[in-house]
């Protein structure tokens, strides 16, 4: 930095905005839209920046929030892990899919193998999730994530669609471009 400059910083997106439940509580709970979350979405749509949108085990309460507030700028739910439903449920709303090394385990992420060519390519992006979520087909020391990584979860990206390995890696980096509204 040169002295006396002043630095600048720039907000790319509002990120992560996460609901969880412990299994089992939420059909006995009363649901009703998280104030954070709707704040989220209020301050991404004044600022016109993407958003993250992170729930685990709470896809219907996440639903009620989106549909009290609506995003108006370009979302991706990151890290799906999420069924058929709740795929096309996202996608109803044009959002993102966002896919990490979650595919590539063989336990947690199989159920993701099918829902992978169902995701139309101009709606899927790619994601580390760093340090997390390191894809399990890798054998590395320690368990540490890294954007390294990202090319074993292309690799099962273009295993699983029809598409060509280049067709792919160009829409998935045009996504890229798209989502956080950066110029070509």
């Amino acid at each position: 930095m040169i002295f006396g400059a002043q630095p600048r910083f720039e907000i790319f997106s509002i990120s992560t905005l996460f609901i969880g439940c412990p299994s089992g509580l939420v059909s006995s709970h009363i649901i009703r839209p998280s104030y954070p979350v709707l704040s989220a979405i209020k301050l991404a749509n004044s600022l016109n920046l993407p958003m993250f949108l992170h729930q685990r085990d709470a896809h219907k309460e996440f639903m009620i929030c989106l549909s009290t507030e609506t995003p108006k700028i370009n979302c991706v739910v990151h890290c799906f892990t999420g069924n058929k439903k709740e795929l096309f449920e996202y996608l109803d709303k044009n959002f993102y899919i966002g896919l990490t090394g979650w595919v590539c385990d063989p336990k947690r992420g199989a159920h993701l193998e099918e829902l992978i060519p169902l995701i139309p390519l101009n709606r899927l992006l790619i994601e580390t999730d760093s340090p997390y979520l390191l894809p399990k087909n890798l054998k590395v020391k320690g368990r540490r994530n890294e954007p390294s990584f990202l090319i074993e979860i292309l690799k099962k990206i273009i295993k699983e669609r029809s598409e060509s390995e280049n067709e792919i890696i160009e829409m998935l980096s045009k996504n890229s471009f798209c989502f956080f509204n950066i110029q070509q």
